[in-house]
Parts: C-alpha cells; sequence; structure tokens
C-alpha cells in the first residue's frame, strides 16, 4: 500500500497531528520535512530551532545516525520501486522505535520520496498507523477539491454580475463625456473609481482561477533551464521598464526536473516581486542562483523593501499582503501561486528578509539540481 500525500501546509499540519513520527524524504534521500514527533526525538528544541531547519536538508544517515541510517539506506531501492520493506528496530534518543517505510505520491500518484514512519515499539502495528495516514489524507484531499471547486464556482459565478456593472458603468461614461466639463466632472471622477475597483475585482477573479488551475494541471516533466529562463524574465522586466537603472546576476548551470511551463511561472512570480519591490532603490539589484549554506537550495534575492519577518508566516496565504496597494500593485495571489508550484514538485519555498534590506526567497524542487552541459 502506498501513500498518496501532496506536501502542503495543510498536510503538514495533518502530519503535526500525529504522535508518531514522520520524515518525509525527495526520491535523492534528502529530509524535506519532519513532524513535531520526529523533531522531539531527533532532539530538536525550540532552543535549537534554527539548526532544525538546516538538518532538514542533511543525509538521512546524518540525522537518525550511521546504523540506523545505514540499515534504512539498504532498503532505499526497494521503496523506490514503490515497495514498503519490513520494519526495523532501533534506539534514538533512548526511545526504542520501530522504524518503517511508505512510497509518498502526490495527487497525481507520482511518487516524490518516501515517508518514513518512527513509531515506539509498544505503539500499534505499523498498518494501523498508515490506515490513519491515509484516512486524514483522504479527509485532506476531500476538504482541497470542495474549497478548490467553491472557488471556482464563486469565480465564475461573480463574472456575470462584474461584467454587467462594467457594461452599465461603460454606458455611463460615454453620457457624462458628453455633458459640459464643469457638469459632469466630479461624476466622471466617481465612476473612475468604480471601474478601478471593477478592473481590480476582475484581476482576482483570474488570479483565483489561476490559482485552482495549478491544482488541476498534470506535471510534465524534464530537464529545465532555470538560469536560461530567469534571464529571460529578468531581460523582459527591464525591455518593459527601460529607464530604471538595474543590475542583476543570474548563476549559470542552474538545471534542474519539472515542469518548464509552472517552472516558468514561479519564475515569473519570485523575479516579478523583486523587480517590484525594488521600485524605490535608487539601483534595482537582484540575484539568482544556489545557495551552499541553504542546503543548496535555489534562491531569488533583491535589495528593495523587504519586509517584517514576524508576518512571515502570512506570505504564502492567498491575499496576504504585507504592503499596501498605494505603496505596490499586485493581488496577493502571487507568492501563493509559487508555494503551489514548488509543493506540487515535492518541495518547499522559505524566506528571510528586513524591512528596506530586500528579501531572499529559498525554494527547493524535489529533483536534485543538474549541472548545465
Amino acid at each position: 500500500m502506498t501513500t498518496a500525500l501532496a506536501p502542503t501546509q495543510a498536510a503538514d499540519a495533518m502530519l503535526d497531528s500525529l504522535d508518531h513520527g514522520v520524515l518525509a524524504l525527495d526520491l535523492q534521500g534528502q529530509l524535506v520535512r519532519a513532524n513535531v514527533a520526529a523533531r522531539r526525538w531527533l532532539g530538536w528544541t525550540a532552543a535549537n530551532q534554527a539548526d532544525a531547519l538546516a538538518a532538514l536538508g542533511e543525509a538521512l544517515g546524518e540525522a537518525l545516525g550511521e546504523a540506523l541510517g545505514q540499515e534504512l539506506l539498504a532498503q532505499w531501492p526497494a521503496v523506490l520501486r514503490g515497495e514498503s520493506p519490513p520494519a526495523l528496530n532501533a534506539r534514538l534518543n533512548s526511545q526504542a522505535l520501530s522504524a518503517r517505510w511508505l512510497p509518498w505520491r502526490d495527487a497525481q500518484g507520482e511518487q516524490v520520496g518516501a515517508l518514513l514512519l518512527l513509531m515506539p515499539q509498544a505503539a500499534a502495528p505499523a498498518d494501523k498507523l498508515e490506515e490513519l495516514v491515509l484516512q486524514r489524507t483522504a479527509e485532506l484531499r476531500q476538504a482541497r477539491d470542495e474549497m478548490e471547486a467553491f472557488s471556482y464556482s464563486v469565480s465564475h459565478d461573480l463574472r456575470t454580475p462584474l461584467s454587467a456593472v462594467d457594461g452599465f458603468s461603460s454606458m455611463l461614461e460615454q453620457e457624462l463625456t458628453d455633458l459640459p466639463a464643469e457638469q459632469g466632472a466630479t461624476s466622471l471622477k466617481y465612476l473612475g473609481r468604480i471601474r478601478a475597483g471593477i478592473q481590480q475585482m476582475g484581476e482576482l477573479i483570474d488570479a483565483l482561477l489561476s490559482l485552482a488551475r495549478l491544482s488541476r494541471a498534470a506535471l510534465h516533466k524534464g530537464e529545465v533551464d532555470l538560469s536560461r529562463l530567469a534571464t529571460q524574465v529578468l531581460d523582459a522586466l527591464h525591455e518593459r521598464e527601460p529607464s530604471r537603472a538595474a543590475q542583476w546576476t543570474v548563476q549559470p548551470g542552474l538545471v534542474a526536473e519539472g515542469d518548464a511551463r509552472l517552472l516558468k511561472l514561479l519564475l515569473d512570480n519570485l523575479l516579478g516581486n523583486a523587480w517590484k519591490f525594488s521600485r524605490r532603490s535608487a539601483q534595482t539589484q537582484i540575484e539568482v542562483g544556489r545557495s551552499s549554506e541553504a542546503g543548496g537550495a535555489y534562491f531569488v534575492r533583491d535589495h528593495g523593501a523587504g519586509f517584517d519577518m514576524a508576518y512571515a508566516e502570512r506570505l504564502f496565504n492567498p491575499f496576504q499582503r504585507l504592503h499596501s496597494p498605494a505603496e505596490f500593485e499586485g493581488t496577493g495571489i502571487g507568492l501563493a501561486t509559487v508555494q503551489r508550484i514548488v509543493t506540487r514538485h515535492g518541495g518547499r519555498v522559505w524566506a528571510t528578509s528586513q524591512p528596506k534590506h530586500g528579501a531572499t526567497f529559498y525554494f527547493t524542487l524535489a529533483a536534485e539540481p543538474k549541472p548545465a552541459a
């Protein structure tokens, strides 16, 4: 039996609700997630949370100890074939544990790695835990599908009245234009605000529909040259605003395995944000590359407006904005789109920043990047 568990914030919350430890590894055997119970058994406390997060990128043996790590890695080929090898008994921080692999699949049934279940040896059999994981995953998937259907329906239902308001506003604007300037100036001003609101609503609806489609579209994976895509996006941004003083560097050889269309959309959003939030800087400076300090994660860095890290957890939620529309335009969907794309590739995304000192967005993908030819 396999476990279909898409890596999302909701899935993380579900895993954290389990009493047993769960470690999620990508197809290269790198740790990408650990639930609360696993972090506790690994000795990750609030005091060393920064080290714990860094440890998520470590090899399995480094996290669990050489002996247990080697035994579990010996089972890795079978796991990649979709099998569930027999459980292993071990001790971790004085806790007698039973460790067992489960193949980890996304919502489309494609294997993106494996889940390592860590259970006290006196606990219920592993198949009971697997049954619980499957049950909660099914509940999570149903809730997600219902929410997407609701968003899609609401977005479409809003189109009709919005089009009507826009149409009548246009007719009224034409009539006011025919009046003497002193009679229609104020009314035209108010009507302009109404039509601007209609346009903004239309953009929000389009963004909602786009976000909903991301979960349904099939992934078509292949080798993607992220360096080339990033350069294309930055060139296009500068072409639209050639008078801006801008400088950027893109690390060569950023080649990854993924869906080219979605990864292009990811870079559109991350680099578009970097460009937008650097608008008030004397010179726009943007960097794209991979960070050895962040476990080889890709990054997009700017030196623009930045944000307060106290609100970082809101970044990737739809319509959550850390700057007012008067300061910077946008729908508040871009980073939610980025997270949806990254999680569909089995990775994770996070950010570091300081107000007025720019921001750095990191992301990983399930497949290990390959060097450029």
